[in-house]
């Protein structure tokens, strides 16, 4: 079943469709999602909150991107998580740990970015992802 079935999804379901593509990556790997597009108050938003079978709590920014050409780099979505990006989501981590009574939990902060094709979105699948994910990466 496609997942458009005309033209490149708005900005919006781009964005969804990339945390959906970074959450199965986290499945995968035997992560459980806690929560997507968790928000805390006027901070930043996280776009994915997922907890392994060891008790870390992974606080995961996702940037997704169409590729522009076949020499494009998915590096572009990693470029756009700014310093004050980064200090948004960790405040925004931190009062989540608090409002959970976590604050002594282990914790880290990933980023990926994922780079579509254009036309294999437009004809309603996702082709092959180009997905990179930096863990720890502030």
């Amino acid at each position: 079943m496609p997942l458009y079935t005309k033209g490149a999804p708005p900005a919006g379901q781009l964005a969804r469709l990339g945390e959906d593509i970074a959450a199965n990556f986290y499945e995968k790997q035997g992560y459980k999602v806690l929560a997507r597009n968790w928000r805390a108050g006027r901070f930043a938003e996280v776009d994915l909150i997922v907890v392994g079978a060891d008790g870390l709590f992974v606080f995961v920014e996702v940037k997704t991107r169409y590729k522009q050409s076949e020499y494009d780099s998915v590096q572009n979505g990693l470029d756009a998580i700014t310093y004050r990006k980064q200090q948004k989501i960790v405040t925004s981590a931190r009062i989540y740990l608090a409002r959970n009574g976590l604050c002594e939990t282990p914790c880290r902060f990933d980023a990926m970015a994922i780079a579509l094709d254009r036309s294999a979105v437009s004809n309603g699948s996702i082709g092959e992802p180009e997905v990179i994910q930096v863990q720890s990466a502030f």
